[in-house]
């Protein structure tokens, strides 16, 4: 029994599949592009290494926002438990400790939501 071209060619037919993650591209795609557009390869890499101090200096902004973030709202809370000390008015101790309190919550649960993000 002879198979028709059409079935054949779906028995032969294979499906080659292949992905790459990461900044850089591989070492034949970057021959390609060197050989299609020389100097490429090098503007790849200048390219890659800019976006890794970008991306470094981002990191490094955000932890200081959170250190002062942090700092804010204890320093809020710490001045609410000295007037509560002192003998202050509750009216200037109740706001102050729940505006550190909020401050710190609202950092962390903005942290949670662009993790998920």
């Amino acid at each position: 029994m002879k198979d028709s071209p059409q079935e054949l060619a779906v028995l032969i037919r294979t499906v080659i599949s292949e992905s790459h993650s990461g900044p850089l591209p591989k070492a034949e795609q970057f021959e390609h592009y060197e050989r299609v557009c020389p100097g490429a390869a090098k503007e790849i890499l200048d390219m890659a290494k800019e976006e890794q101090k970008i991306r470094k200096m981002i990191v490094g902004l955000e932890r200081r926002r959170i250190n002062a973030a942090t700092l804010v709202s204890f320093g809020m809370i710490g001045l609410a438990g000295i007037g509560i000390l002192l003998g202050v008015s509750w009216n200037i101790i109740v706001p102050l400790g729940l505006s550190g309190i909020i401050t710190f919550f609202l950092r962390e649960f903005s942290k949670v939501w662009r993790s998920r993000s």
